[in-house]
């Protein structure tokens, strides 16, 4: 009887040095908030790995990814080939080109991609002053901000860039109305129209000061 006490005995401290053994060699479980971390700190180095491997093909990735979120916004969704063709057509048209809340930036589209056709042109708008760093004393930009909704998407700002000799008389974000002659000029190295202006005068902000990009159906005839 008391060798078979000593035979329990023996086995179930053999079992327990097992047990404990086979504990000691599983790998230790992180703690969820150091799991986390460890993935946020190999991310970076991660990408950075992929990136350099094969640049192409990380930046399509990454194109890919964020496609569907480009594609559910109407702001993002591509012009026709011939669209800013026709909308210049139609604006060489006009004796005066005029700008309002709904066709401001889609005419500033047009300006910017065919400077040179509409040198000499007449044309009307209403903004606030805007100046860079840069600017001459003479220069500032006419400018309006786009829709709240959507600024994050063009840096909120659209204007045209002007100059008059009596520039100093206006103080940024004062808002005024313009009229003039579009030109072009050399601005970063990029040719750009800009307004001569022969007429400006302060005004109260309007009610409604943002633009928004007019719906193409509304070009349409």
């Amino acid at each position: 009887m008391k060798n078979f006490l000593m035979a329990a005995i023996g086995l179930v401290i053999i079992g327990s040095i097992v047990l404990i053994f086979g504990m000691s060699m599983q790998p230790e479980k992180a703690e969820p908030e150091k799991q986390e971390a460890a993935q946020k700190t190999e991310e970076p180095f991660a990408n950075a790995k992929e990136y350099l491997e094969d640049p192409d093909s990380y930046m399509e990735e990454l194109d890919e990814k964020y496609k569907p979120e480009l594609e559910g916004d109407h702001h993002a969704e591509e012009k026709p080939d011939d669209y800013y063709q026709n909308q210049k057509n139609e604006l060489l048209k006009m004796d005066t080109i005029i700008l309002t809340n709904e066709n401001y930036t889609s005419v500033l589209d047009v300006l910017d991609r065919f400077p040179k056709e509409f040198e000499g042109k007449q044309i009307e708008l209403t903004g606030f002053v805007h100046r860079e760093k840069d600017f001459k004393q003479t220069q500032f930009v006419v400018a309006r901000s786009g829709d709240p909704c959507c600024k994050d998407e063009h840096d909120g700002l659209y204007g045209l860039f002007s100059a008059t000799e009596n520039a100093a008389d206006f103080n940024d974000r004062q808002w005024v109305s313009v009229s003039g002659e579009l030109q072009t000029t050399v601005y970063s190295s990029t040719e750009i129209p800009y307004l001569q202006i022969k007429e400006i005068s302060k005004i109260d902000p309007p009610s409604q000061p943002y633009v928004y990009e007019e719906k193409e159906e509304a070009h349409s005839h």
